[in-house]
Protein backbone atom coordinates (compact mmCIF):
# COMPACT_ATOMS: atom_id res chain seq x y z
CA UNK A 1 0.00 0.00 0.00
CA UNK A 2 3.34 1.93 -0.33
CA UNK A 3 3.98 4.28 -3.55
CA UNK A 4 1.79 8.31 -3.04
CA UNK A 5 -0.48 6.82 -0.70
CA UNK A 6 -0.36 7.46 3.04
CA UNK A 7 -2.64 6.70 5.27
CA UNK A 8 -3.69 7.49 8.64
CA UNK A 9 -3.11 5.25 11.70
CA UNK A 10 -6.44 4.07 11.47
CA UNK A 11 -6.68 3.10 8.09
CA UNK A 12 -3.82 1.38 8.52
CA UNK A 13 -5.32 -0.84 11.73
CA UNK A 14 -8.03 -1.18 9.52
CA UNK A 15 -6.56 -2.82 6.76
CA UNK A 16 -4.72 -5.54 9.07
CA UNK A 17 -8.06 -6.11 10.15
CA UNK A 18 -8.87 -6.85 6.73
CA UNK A 19 -5.94 -8.39 5.87
CA UNK A 20 -7.58 -10.87 8.14
CA UNK A 21 -10.58 -11.59 6.75
CA UNK A 22 -9.20 -13.11 3.54
CA UNK A 23 -7.06 -16.42 2.80
CA UNK A 24 -5.55 -14.75 -0.17
CA UNK A 25 -3.65 -11.67 -0.89
CA UNK A 26 -5.98 -9.89 -2.46
CA UNK A 27 -8.23 -7.18 -0.23
CA UNK A 28 -11.51 -5.89 -2.01
CA UNK A 29 -13.11 -2.78 -1.12
CA UNK A 30 -15.75 -4.79 0.93
CA UNK A 31 -13.22 -6.18 3.33
CA UNK A 32 -11.92 -2.65 4.16
CA UNK A 33 -15.80 -1.50 4.70
CA UNK A 34 -16.01 -5.15 7.40
CA UNK A 35 -12.22 -4.04 8.80
CA UNK A 36 -13.43 -0.10 9.40
CA UNK A 37 -16.76 -1.69 10.73
CA UNK A 38 -14.56 -3.92 13.37
CA UNK A 39 -12.22 -1.30 13.91
CA UNK A 40 -14.27 0.47 16.53
CA UNK A 41 -12.55 3.41 17.59
CA UNK A 42 -13.66 7.19 16.37
CA UNK A 43 -15.64 7.65 13.53
CA UNK A 44 -15.45 3.83 12.94
CA UNK A 45 -16.75 3.22 16.68
CA UNK A 46 -19.91 5.81 15.49
CA UNK A 47 -20.36 3.53 12.19
CA UNK A 48 -20.45 -0.08 14.31
CA UNK A 49 -23.46 1.61 16.38
CA UNK A 50 -24.85 2.90 13.42
CA UNK A 51 -24.79 -0.54 11.47
CA UNK A 52 -25.61 -2.47 14.47
CA UNK A 53 -28.79 -0.73 15.25
CA UNK A 54 -30.03 -0.82 11.61
CA UNK A 55 -29.09 -4.13 10.63
CA UNK A 56 -27.90 -6.04 13.88
CA UNK A 57 -24.43 -7.11 14.49
CA UNK A 58 -24.66 -10.00 12.39
CA UNK A 59 -25.45 -8.14 9.17
CA UNK A 60 -21.78 -6.50 8.50
CA UNK A 61 -20.09 -10.65 8.06
CA UNK A 62 -23.41 -12.18 6.16
CA UNK A 63 -22.35 -8.97 3.59
CA UNK A 64 -19.27 -10.14 3.76
CA UNK A 65 -20.14 -13.81 3.11
CA UNK A 66 -22.20 -12.99 0.29
CA UNK A 67 -20.47 -10.09 -1.63
CA UNK A 68 -19.38 -10.60 -5.00
CA UNK A 69 -15.82 -10.10 -5.42
CA UNK A 70 -15.77 -10.14 -9.34
CA UNK A 71 -18.45 -7.01 -9.39
CA UNK A 72 -16.18 -5.27 -7.20
CA UNK A 73 -13.95 -2.44 -8.44
CA UNK A 74 -10.15 -3.11 -7.41
CA UNK A 75 -8.54 -1.53 -4.04
CA UNK A 76 -6.27 0.26 -6.27
CA UNK A 77 -9.36 2.05 -7.87
CA UNK A 78 -10.80 3.07 -4.67
CA UNK A 79 -7.50 4.52 -3.44
CA UNK A 80 -6.96 6.68 -6.74
CA UNK A 81 -10.37 8.16 -6.11
CA UNK A 82 -9.37 8.57 -1.93
CA UNK A 83 -6.23 9.77 -2.93
CA UNK A 84 -8.35 12.38 -5.38
CA UNK A 85 -10.60 13.50 -2.56
CA UNK A 86 -7.72 13.90 -0.13
CA UNK A 87 -6.08 16.28 -2.34
CA UNK A 88 -9.28 18.35 -2.88
CA UNK A 89 -9.22 18.78 0.73
CA UNK A 90 -6.06 19.90 0.95
CA UNK A 91 -5.20 16.99 3.40
CA UNK A 92 -1.75 14.66 3.24
CA UNK A 93 -3.21 11.50 5.05
CA UNK A 94 -5.61 9.08 3.23
CA UNK A 95 -8.44 8.51 6.39
CA UNK A 96 -11.20 6.02 6.37
CA UNK A 97 -13.90 8.52 5.10
CA UNK A 98 -12.05 9.52 1.96
CA UNK A 99 -11.65 5.07 1.28
CA UNK A 100 -15.27 4.69 2.38
CA UNK A 101 -16.53 7.58 0.06
CA UNK A 102 -14.85 5.81 -2.77
CA UNK A 103 -16.28 2.57 -2.11
CA UNK A 104 -19.78 3.28 -1.88
CA UNK A 105 -19.61 5.30 -5.20
CA UNK A 106 -17.48 2.70 -7.58
CA UNK A 107 -18.52 -0.49 -5.38
CA UNK A 108 -21.75 -1.70 -7.01
CA UNK A 109 -22.20 -5.00 -4.76
CA UNK A 110 -22.33 -2.30 -1.95
CA UNK A 111 -24.15 -0.30 -3.22
CA UNK A 112 -26.82 -3.09 -4.12
CA UNK A 113 -27.25 -3.91 0.05
CA UNK A 114 -27.01 -0.53 1.07
CA UNK A 115 -30.16 1.81 0.09
CA UNK A 116 -29.66 5.72 -0.31
CA UNK A 117 -30.62 6.88 3.11
CA UNK A 118 -28.18 4.07 4.81
CA UNK A 119 -25.11 5.61 1.91
CA UNK A 120 -25.71 9.01 3.13
CA UNK A 121 -26.15 8.05 6.62
CA UNK A 122 -22.69 6.30 6.73
CA UNK A 123 -20.61 9.47 4.37
CA UNK A 124 -22.21 11.85 7.46
CA UNK A 125 -20.54 9.74 10.40
CA UNK A 126 -17.41 9.12 8.55
CA UNK A 127 -16.77 11.15 5.39
CA UNK A 128 -17.29 14.88 6.36
CA UNK A 129 -15.58 17.36 8.76
CA UNK A 130 -17.23 16.60 12.46
CA UNK A 131 -17.55 19.05 14.93
CA UNK A 132 -15.07 18.20 18.11
CA UNK A 133 -14.48 18.60 21.68
CA UNK A 134 -11.49 19.01 23.54
CA UNK A 135 -11.77 19.36 27.46
CA UNK A 136 -9.30 22.67 29.39
CA UNK A 137 -10.27 21.83 32.77
CA UNK A 138 -7.24 21.12 33.22
CA UNK A 139 -5.13 21.73 30.22
CA UNK A 140 -1.24 22.54 30.59
CA UNK A 141 0.29 22.84 26.88
CA UNK A 142 2.92 20.34 26.09
CA UNK A 143 6.61 21.02 25.48
CA UNK A 144 7.16 20.91 22.03
CA UNK A 145 9.98 21.07 19.25
CA UNK A 146 10.47 23.89 17.50
CA UNK A 147 13.61 24.16 15.77
CA UNK A 148 12.74 25.40 11.98
CA UNK A 149 9.59 27.98 13.29
CA UNK A 150 8.59 29.86 16.23
CA UNK A 151 5.10 30.74 17.04
CA UNK A 152 3.56 34.35 18.48
CA UNK A 153 0.25 36.31 18.38
CA UNK A 154 -0.49 37.69 15.27
CA UNK A 155 0.50 41.65 15.38
CA UNK A 156 -1.44 44.43 13.88
CA UNK A 157 1.37 45.19 11.04
CA UNK A 158 0.90 41.10 9.90
CA UNK A 159 -2.80 41.73 8.48
CA UNK A 160 -1.85 42.21 5.26
CA UNK A 161 0.97 39.33 4.80
CA UNK A 162 -1.65 37.09 6.67
CA UNK A 163 -4.52 37.77 4.32
CA UNK A 164 -1.61 37.11 1.49
CA UNK A 165 -0.82 33.89 3.07
CA UNK A 166 -4.45 32.59 3.46
CA UNK A 167 -5.67 33.63 -0.17
CA UNK A 168 -2.15 31.77 -1.73
CA UNK A 169 -2.85 29.14 0.27
CA UNK A 170 -6.27 28.38 1.00
CA UNK A 171 -8.37 30.66 -1.57
CA UNK A 172 -10.64 33.48 -0.48
CA UNK A 173 -12.88 31.17 1.88
CA UNK A 174 -10.88 32.07 5.24
CA UNK A 175 -10.60 36.17 4.67
CA UNK A 176 -13.22 37.09 6.44
CA UNK A 177 -12.63 35.07 9.50
CA UNK A 178 -9.05 36.90 9.70
CA UNK A 179 -10.98 40.15 9.38
CA UNK A 180 -12.99 38.95 12.22
CA UNK A 181 -10.21 37.96 14.16
CA UNK A 182 -8.25 41.25 13.65
CA UNK A 183 -11.73 42.87 14.44
CA UNK A 184 -11.04 41.73 18.19
CA UNK A 185 -11.77 44.75 20.69
CA UNK A 186 -8.79 42.58 23.06
CA UNK A 187 -5.52 41.00 21.68
CA UNK A 188 -6.10 39.22 18.61
CA UNK A 189 -6.98 35.97 18.98
CA UNK A 190 -4.58 34.26 15.80
CA UNK A 191 -1.38 32.77 16.34
CA UNK A 192 1.13 32.49 13.42
CA UNK A 193 4.25 30.01 12.35
CA UNK A 194 7.07 32.17 11.42
CA UNK A 195 9.97 30.94 9.82
CA UNK A 196 12.52 33.50 8.21
CA UNK A 197 10.50 36.42 9.00
CA UNK A 198 7.56 34.76 6.56
CA UNK A 199 3.94 33.31 7.60
CA UNK A 200 4.03 29.65 7.06
CA UNK A 201 0.97 28.94 8.97
CA UNK A 202 -1.88 30.65 11.35
CA UNK A 203 -4.35 29.28 13.99
CA UNK A 204 -7.25 31.09 15.00
CA UNK A 205 -10.33 30.81 17.42
CA UNK A 206 -13.21 33.09 17.95
CA UNK A 207 -13.61 34.12 15.06
CA UNK A 208 -16.21 31.91 13.17
CA UNK A 209 -19.86 33.55 13.19
CA UNK A 210 -18.05 35.49 16.06
CA UNK A 211 -19.04 32.30 18.24
CA UNK A 212 -17.44 31.86 21.73
CA UNK A 213 -14.75 28.49 22.27
CA UNK A 214 -14.70 27.55 18.58
CA UNK A 215 -11.31 26.94 17.27
CA UNK A 216 -10.01 27.26 14.19
CA UNK A 217 -9.69 27.56 10.75
CA UNK A 218 -6.06 26.67 11.10
CA UNK A 219 -3.84 25.84 7.96
CA UNK A 220 -0.12 25.42 7.20
CA UNK A 221 1.90 26.43 4.15
CA UNK A 222 1.49 23.13 1.81
CA UNK A 223 5.24 22.38 2.00
CA UNK A 224 5.64 22.87 5.46
CA UNK A 225 3.40 20.10 6.51
CA UNK A 226 3.85 17.10 9.01
CA UNK A 227 6.33 19.60 10.80
CA UNK A 228 4.90 19.91 13.90
CA UNK A 229 3.83 22.95 13.00
CA UNK A 230 0.26 22.51 13.17
CA UNK A 231 0.42 20.71 16.69
CA UNK A 232 2.15 23.66 17.52
CA UNK A 233 -0.47 25.96 16.65
CA UNK A 234 -3.50 24.34 18.15
CA UNK A 235 -1.65 24.19 21.39
CA UNK A 236 -0.51 27.45 21.60
CA UNK A 237 -4.66 28.46 20.73
CA UNK A 238 -5.54 25.71 23.50
CA UNK A 239 -3.56 27.02 25.83
CA UNK A 240 -4.36 30.58 25.06
CA UNK A 241 -8.36 29.45 25.61
CA UNK A 242 -7.46 28.02 28.57
CA UNK A 243 -6.30 31.12 30.29
CA UNK A 244 -9.13 33.19 28.80
CA UNK A 245 -11.66 30.59 30.84
CA UNK A 246 -13.03 28.39 28.63
CA UNK A 247 -13.74 24.85 30.27
CA UNK A 248 -14.01 23.37 26.49
CA UNK A 249 -13.13 23.97 23.35
CA UNK A 250 -15.14 23.26 20.15
CA UNK A 251 -13.19 22.45 16.60
CA UNK A 252 -15.67 22.83 14.30
CA UNK A 253 -15.41 20.99 10.97
CA UNK A 254 -12.70 18.89 11.43
CA UNK A 255 -11.19 17.60 8.49
CA UNK A 256 -7.91 15.23 9.93
CA UNK A 257 -9.81 13.82 13.16
CA UNK A 258 -7.42 11.81 13.59
CA UNK A 259 -4.87 14.62 14.01
CA UNK A 260 -6.87 15.80 16.86
CA UNK A 261 -7.65 12.62 18.44
CA UNK A 262 -3.43 12.17 18.86
CA UNK A 263 -2.71 15.25 19.32
CA UNK A 264 -5.03 17.08 21.82
CA UNK A 265 -7.80 14.54 23.26
CA UNK A 266 -10.22 15.61 21.16
CA UNK A 267 -13.47 13.55 20.71
CA UNK A 268 -16.01 14.04 18.08
CA UNK A 269 -19.24 15.46 18.75
CA UNK A 270 -21.44 12.35 18.09
CA UNK A 271 -24.05 13.17 14.86
CA UNK A 272 -28.08 13.14 15.43
CA UNK A 273 -29.27 10.47 12.67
Amino acid sequence: MGGKFRFTNRVERIFNISKSLVSGEVICPVHFLVGAFKERTGVCAELFLYLDRQFGIDFIDQMLRNSSYEASPSLADVLELAHETMVAYHQIYINEGHIIRAILELDPFVNSVLDDRIRLDILNIVSVPRDMIVSLKKYMRPEMNQIDFSIRKALPRDYHQLLAFVKCEFGDRWVPLIENGYKTLNKTPIFLAIAEDNIIGFACYDVVRNRKGLFGPMGTAAGCRTKGIGAALLHFCLNDMAKVGYEYAIIGQAGPIEFYEKTCGARIIPVEI
